[in-house]
């Protein structure tokens, strides 16, 4: 069984082992506990304040309108999503990653699998993806007022105003998708 709470304001960081078997409620100060089976999902929102999640393996899914989304060492599917404020994602071991923000900025570090699928759109913001030595990808860039810079060498061909194009790294395999309407995109190597 596992223990999560939800906070209206404030940072949200919390899960631990619960014998008893309570329905969701909200408590005083907009606190909401919530029950679920430990079969290795974790769901976390706020409206004001930081989700974060360090650890863990499954499927995650975080939100926070106004502010920033936060995972350090997760392993498994994952879906991070805020409005005003940035996401990070470190250390993450999943083959499918979907990133979301209207107003900030997106890192991603973490593992690119052959089969992965992997995606990253801000509106206003910057997106950073390091990408692991070895790694085979189709690549898809959309940026209107940006810039795409990298560190890896690839080869593209720019077409229309809107700066669409793709590339494929090594021998492709995973599919990333990468788009900043406002913003730099950017591929990095982990030396930088």
């Amino acid at each position: 069984m596992r223990l999560a709470l939800a906070t209206l304001t404030g940072v949200f960081d919390t899960a631990t082992d619960n014998p008893y078997h309570f329905a969701p409620r909200w408590l005083n100060e907009g606190l909401a506990v919530y029950l679920s089976e430990g079969n290795g999902a974790e769901y976390r929102q706020s409206v004001q304040g930081a989700v974060s999640l360090s650890g863990g393996e499954g499927r995650g899914e975080l939100q926070s309108v106004n502010d920033a989304v936060l995972v350090n060492g997760f392993r498994g599917d994952l879906k991070a999503t805020t409005v005003n404020g940035e996401v990070t994602l470190r250390a993450v071991d999943s083959g499918s990653v979907e990133s979301t923000t209207v107003n900030g900025s997106i890192t991603y570090e973490g593992t690119i699998r052959s089969d992965g699928w992997y995606r990253f759109n801000t509106h206003n913001g910057e997106i950073g993806v390091v990408v692991p030595r070895g790694t085979g990808a189709s690549v898809d860039v959309s940026t209107f007022n940006g810039e795409f810079q990298s560190d890896l060498p690839v080869t593209y061909d720019r077409s229309g105003k809107r700066k669409n194009f793709n590339f494929t790294l090594g021998e492709g395999g995973a599919r990333i998708e990468l788009s900043a309407f406002n913003g730099t995109i950017r591929l990095r190597s982990p030396d930088r």
